[in-house]
């Protein structure tokens, strides 16, 4: 991926394929002093109020050359590496949160530095839980409806690190790739709102 916001831009087309109306990003801020001290993004969770996943796909969707999408013919991501691609070239530990119409979430979660130590190639069963109050927050989810949350932590790869910076990217362009989802002519592609919050340090 040639920056972050193209890495991003991979789940927001992933969240347009499960008919997602409101897609949101937050860039979570930390304090980091070096020369001086700056606000660099360490977290950033991508929200969406499309189709969900249940159990067996949400099993899955981590795993290398598997995906929903290998026969379709639309869409960046339809050969099945896209969420797993994107997720691990920024960073380290990916979690994803899902729902359907039941309202049950469920989360799996791939962490490359826990697979390196223990060795193993396997991933987690996905577990019920709840979504951390972090995230739903400032997200606004509604589990009473289905979606999905993805959040990257461990960002090692991250570029730009700056939350300003990485804005203007994803603004020039998310509205070049969805340009047809974003006016107001549905010729191409049915209106979306896409949204980036910045969530700032404490």
């Amino acid at each position: 991926y040639k920056n972050t916001s193209y890495a991003v831009a991979e789940l927001v087309d992933n969240s347009i394929e499960a008919k997602a109306k409101n897609i949101k990003i937050a860039l979570f801020e930390e304090n980091v002093t070096n020369v001086r001290t700056q606000q660099l993004i360490n977290e950033i969770a991508i929200f969406d109020d499309g189709d969900g996943m249940d159990q067996d796909v949400l099993g899955r969707c981590l795993s290398f050359g598997w995906g929903t999408r290998l026969k379709g013919a639309t869409g960046l991501g339809k050969f099945g590496f896209g969420l797993k691609g994107a997720s691990i070239s920024q960073a380290k530990r990916i979690e994803i949160y899902s729902w359907t119409n039941d309202g049950s979430v469920h989360m799996t979660y791939l962490d490359c530095d826990e697979i390196a130590h223990n060795e193993s190639d396997l991933l987690p069963e996905p577990a019920q839980t709840s979504i951390p109050e972090k995230y739903s927050g400032i997200l606004s989810t509604d589990t009473s409806r289905s979606g999905t949350l993805i959040v990257w932590k461990t960002l090692d790869r991250l570029s730009p690190k700056k939350s300003s910076t990485l804005i203007t990217h994803l603004n020039k362009d998310m509205c070049r790739i969805f340009r047809h989802f974003l006016d107001d002519n549905d010729t191409y592609g049915t209106r979306r709102n896409i949204s980036v919050h910045v969530v700032e340090p404490g």
